[in-house]
C-alpha cells in the first residue's frame, strides 16, 4: 500500500506517537509510508520520536505532487479535512477520542466540522478504544474497526537506567501539557501539595508551569527516548486528566516498574484495573486522590503489588502484537476502493473553517458566531450534521 497520514504540524504529543508508531510498523512491513503535515510552521523534520525515518513533506507539496496514494489516513478531525487535498484513492480516519470535547461548549464553531469527520460512508474509521468504537456506533451509526494501543518494550522497561535511582523518598511523577486544562495539572499539583511526604518530579510538554506547583524537578519537553529514566525514577505517576482516548503514560509507568494514580476518564480500562494494577479515582475528585496518593506514598507493600501486576499488563501490550490490527483495518479500507462523492464538500468545509479560524483570532466566540458569513456556514453546517446523524443513527456504515 502507499499512504499517507496527515498530521496537523510537526509536534509532539501522545496521538501523533501512536499515529507514527503504526507508520514506521508499515514501512517495516514493505509499504510504502509518507507523513503529511498540514502545517509546516515548525519545519519537516521530527526529532521528538526516536528513530523516526519517515519521509515528510507538507499539504502543500503532497497536493501539488503528481505522486497518488491508495489510501490517506487522518489522525485529528481537522486533518479530515486536509486529507481531501492529497490525491488518493480511498480515505481513513484514525478516531483517538470524542475530539467535541477539546471544546468548551457543544456552541464552538468547530464542533460541527468534527461531527461531519464520521459523516462520509465512504471514509473508513479505525480507532484505538472500545468506548470510542462503542460511542460511533451508537451515536453515528458507524462500526470502527479497532486497533488497540501497545507499549514499546524495547524503549520502556524496569531495567532501564534511571536519571536518580528510586528507594529513598517515595517520588510522585506530574505529566502532561500545563496549560491545558482538560488534564489537569493543576489538580495533580494541588493533591501532590497534601501529600509532603513525596518528592514531586515534573514533565511538561510543553513548557509550561506556574508559580504555586511546587516540584522538585521539572523537565520540558523531554524526547520519548529520555522518558524511560524519569519513570524508573519514580515510584508512582499521578494523571487526573478529564479527556482522553487512551492514554499512555500510566502504561509506560507501568512498563519501568512503577504504578499509577489516575482519574477513571474514557479508556482507562482498556489497561488499568483498581487495586491490581493502579488506584483510580473519579473525575475531579480531589480528596480521592489525596487519600490514593497517601495510600501508595505511606505503604511500599502496596506500591510493590501494583508496580509487580502493571509490569505483567504492560508486557501484554508489546505494538508487535497491536500494530498488525491496524495494518488488517487498512487494507480492508483499500480493498473495498471506495472513493467518496462529497471531496468537493469536504474540500470547501475546510475552506469554510479556514475563515472561521481567521475570524476567531479578531473575534470572541459570540461575535465570531454573529459574523453573517460564518454564522450562515454553521447553520448550514450544523443542519447538514443533524441529519447526517439522523440518518446514519438509522442505517449504519461500516469501516
Amino acid at each position: 500500500m502507499k499512504v499517507a497520514f496527515v498530521v496537523p504540524a510537526n509536534h509532539s504529543g501522545g496521538g501523533l506517537y501512536v499515529a507514527y508508531r503504526h507508520g514506521h510498523f508499515l514501512a517495516e512491513r514493505g509499504h510504502e509510508v509518507e507523513v503529511v503535515m498540514a502545517s509546516d510552521a515548525q519545519g519537516l523534520s521530527v526529532d521528538w520520536y526516536a528513530g523516526f525515518r519517515l519521509p515528510t513533506l507538507s499539504l502543500e507539496q503532497a497536493a501539488a505532487s503528481n505522486r497518488r496514494y491508495d489510501v490517506t489516513v487522518g489522525t485529528w478531525w481537522a486533518t479530515f479535512y486536509d486529507a481531501f487535498f492529497v490525491p488518493a484513492d480511498c480515505r481513513a480516519y484514525f478516531c483517538q477520542s470524542d475530539e467535541r470535547r477539546f471544546y468548551s461548549t457543544p456552541l464552538d464553531p468547530h464542533v460541527p466540522f468534527v461531527e461531519l469527520t464520521f459523516a462520509d460512508p465512504a471514509v473508513g474509521v479505525i480507532t484505538e478504544a472500545r468506548w470510542i468504537q462503542e460511542w460511533l456506533r451508537r451515536d453515528y451509526g458507524v462500526e470502527a474497526a479497532y486497533a488497540p494501543n501497545g507499549i514499546d518494550l524495547a524503549l520502556f522497561r524496569p531495567d532501564v537506567e534511571p536519571a536518580a535511582p528510586r528507594g529513598g523518598r517515595p517520588r510522585v511523577l506530574i505529566e502532561g501539557p500545563g496549560d491545558v486544562p482538560f488534564k489537569r495539572v493543576d489538580l495533580a499539583f494541588k493533591v501532590a501539595a497534601q501529600v509532603p511526604e513525596a518528592e514531586v518530579w515534573y514533565v511538561s510538554s510543553d513548557g509550561f508551569t506556574r508559580p504555586s506547583w511546587k516540584y522538585h524537578r521539572m523537565f520540558a519537553r523531554l524526547p520519548m527516548a529520555e522518558m524511560p529514566a524519569v519513570y524508573a525514577s519514580c515510584d508512582v505517576l499521578l494523571k487526573l486528566s478529564t479527556v482522553e482516548g487512551v492514554f499512555g503514560p500510566p502504561l509506560e509507568m507501568m512498563a519501568c516498574g512503577g504504578t499509577a494514580v489516575v482519574s477513571r476518564v474514557t479508556g482507562w480500562d482498556e489497561y488499568i484495573r483498581h487495586e491490581e494494577n493502579a488506584l483510580t479515582v473519579p473525575l475531579d475528585d480531589e480528596r480521592q486522590a489525596v487519600e490514593a496518593v497517601r495510600r501508595l506514598v505511606a505503604d511500599e507493600p502496596l506500591r510493590r503489588r501494583l508496580s509487580q501486576e502493571g509490569l505483567r499488563t504492560a508486557r501484554a501490550m508489546d505494538w508487535s502484537a497491536r500494530c498488525p490490527m491496524f495494518e488488517g483495518a487498512l487494507q480492508r479500507i483499500v480493498e473495498r476502493r471506495q472513493g467518496s462523492r462529497s471531496e468537493p464538500q469536504h474540500r470547501a468545509n475546510r475552506g469554510l473553517l479556514k475563515v472561521i479560524e481567521q475570524q476567531a483570532k479578531l473575534a470572541s466566540l459570540d461575535e465570531l458566531a454573529a459574523h453573517p458569513s460564518v454564522a450562515k456556514g454553521l447553520r448550514r453546517l450544523a443542519a447538514l450534521a443533524t441529519d447526517v446523524k439522523r440518518r446514519l443513527r438509522g442505517r449504519g456504515h461500516d469501516s
